[in-house]
C-alpha cells in the first residue's frame, strides 16, 4: 500500500489525478493515494521533494523530477484527511521539514529524529488539510499576507505595504499574524527567505550574492548574518556540508 506526498518547491505544471485537472505551483502539495492514478498534462519543469510511504516498508523521502503511479487502496483515518491537491498555510515549514528529512534519511543512527519529523510533517499537513477544507469564501488577512510573502518573497516587503494589504493597522496586525503563526510578519518573511536560500545553495552553483539578492535580502552581508544566527554556519558552510552528505547518501546506495 503505497502512498505519495509531492511538495512543489518551484515551477508550475497541470496535473491529471483519477481524471481530475490541478493547476500546481510553488507550495502546492499534491497527495495520492494507493490506486490513483497521475500524470502531467503536456511539458512541464517543476522541481519537487516527495515523501513515499509504504505500509510495509514505512517512509522514503527523495528529490524527483518525475511523478509516479500510485497503488491499492487502504482505507488510513489520518491520511484520508489530505486533499488531493492544495496549498498548506505553513508551506515554508513544512518545506523545512522535508528538506531535513531528505538529508536524515540517509543516517539510519538518527532513526528517532526522522520519526520526529515525519510525525510532524505529517500533522501539520493534516493541520493545514483542515484549514483548507473549512476555510470561508473570503480567506482570512493572515492566509492573504502568507500568500503575497510567499509570491513576492524576493521582492522589499514593508511592513506598512503588508497593513495597506489586509486594510489593518500596524501594531493590530502584528498581534495579530503572530497569534496565529508564532511571529510577526517580518520575521516569518526572513524565515521564509533563509528557507528559499537553502534551496538555491543545495540545488545551484550560484554565488552568495546572487542568492542574497534573488530571496530579498537588502545586502549579502546581512543575508549570511542572519543566515549564522539562524543556522549556526555560513552559507557556504551550509553548502559544503549538504555537498557532502548528499555524495555520501549516494556513496552509501551504490555500496549497498
Amino acid at each position: 500500500m503505497h502512498y505519495e506526498l509531492d511538495y512543489n518547491i518551484s515551477g508550475d505544471r497541470t496535473i491529471l489525478v483519477d481524471d481530475n485537472e490541478y493547476r500546481v505551483s510553488d507550495g502546492y502539495v499534491v497527495f495520492r493515494k494507493p490506486g490513483q492514478t497521475a500524470a502531467s498534462i503536456g511539458y512541464y519543469n517543476m522541481y519537487m521533494l516527495t515523501l513515499g510511504y509504504d505500509a510495509e516498508d514505512g517512509v522514503n523521502v527523495r528529490e524527483r523530477r518525475c511523478d509516479n503511479q500510485a497503488e491499492p487502496i487502504n482505507g488510513s483515518y489520518f491520511w484520508n484527511l489530505i486533499p488531493t491537491c492544495f496549498r498548506p498555510k505553513h508551506h515554508a515549514e513544512i518545506f523545512a521539514i522535508y528538506r531535513r528529512l531528505s538529508i536524515l534519511w540517509y543516517q539510519p543512527e538518527r532513526a528517532d529524529e526522522t520519526a520526529l519529523l515525519l510525525t510532524q510533517l505529517i500533522f501539520q499537513i493534516i493541520a493545514d488539510a483542515q484549514d483548507f477544507r473549512s476555510e470561508k469564501t473570503v480567506p482570512s488577512a493572515v492566509d492573504v499576507l502568507l500568500e503575497y510573502m510567499y509570491d513576492h518573497y524576493s521582492e522589499k516587503i514593508r511592513l506598512d505595504e503588508l497593513a495597506e494589504l489586509v486594510h489593518l493597522n500596524k501594531s493590530y496586525l502584528i498581534r495579530l499574524f503572530h497569534r496565529e503563526v508564532g511571529s510577526t510578519p517580518l520575521d516569518y518573511l526572513t524565515r521564509l527567505r533563509l528557507e528559499q536560500s537553502c534551496r538555491l545553495l543545495e540545488t545551484t552553483a550560484l554565488k552568495i550574492s546572487e542568492i542574497s539578492y534573488r530571496c530579498g535580502f537588502d545586502s549579502a552581508s546581512y543575508y549570511i548574518r542572519r543566515f549564522h544566527e539562524t543556522y549556526a554556519q555560513t552559507p557556504e558552510q551550509y553548502r559544503e556540508q549538504y555537498r557532502l552528505k548528499t555524495s555520501e547518501a549516494t556513496e552509501n546506495t551504490r555500496s549497498g
